[in-house]
């Protein structure tokens, strides 16, 4: 499917299969769904939620929120979410609802298996991030996101 928003704030739900969503103008909600889908908000400040596959997610101009609910929409390696154009002090990275607890931010350090779930970073030779949440806290990888052309993310650029 494609869905194309107009000016104003619009809802765009993908539902299942593979979608390209545009928000256009304004303050849109974007829900991917099912399938591996590209997510637009352009300007405005968007909710961009890809849901379960590989989802490309670009928010455009203004503050934007990059959501993640479940574990099962962000698979490690090479089926990762991506976003394509963070700016920090500006978007978020919402990861509440992941799992039961907050996340614990160990910005660049290595996960401790302390029974709490945990957030790292991984700063990419080639200027990216890839964010690694372990769920359960068991010290493991449970899924991933890729944030294309950023490093430095600190706390203040997720809602853990």
């Amino acid at each position: 499917d494609v869905l194309v928003g107009q000016d104003g704030s619009d809802l765009l739900d993908g539902g299942d299969n593979d979608d390209i969503l545009d928000g256009g103008n304004g303050d849109d909600t974007l829900e991917g769904g099912d399938g591996n889908d590209i997510l637009r908000g352009r300007a405005g400040e968007d909710d961009l939620a890809g849901g379960l596959g590989r989802d490309y997610l670009t928010g455009g101009e203004g503050a934007d929120n990059f959501v993640f609910r479940a574990l099962a929409g962000t698979e490690a390696g090479a089926n990762r979410d991506q976003i394509m154009d963070f700016e920090q002090g500006v978007d978020l990275i919402v990861v509440a609802g992941m799992s039961p607890g907050v996340f614990e931010f160990r910005g660049t350090a290595a996960f401790a298996p302390s029974g709490n779930p945990e957030l790292r970073l991984n700063e990419t030779a080639t200027g990216s991030t890839i964010v690694q949440f372990d769920a359960d806290g068991d010290g493991t990888i449970d899924a991933e996101i890729r944030v294309g052309g950023v490093t430095g993310l600190t706390a203040d650029d997720f809602v853990l």
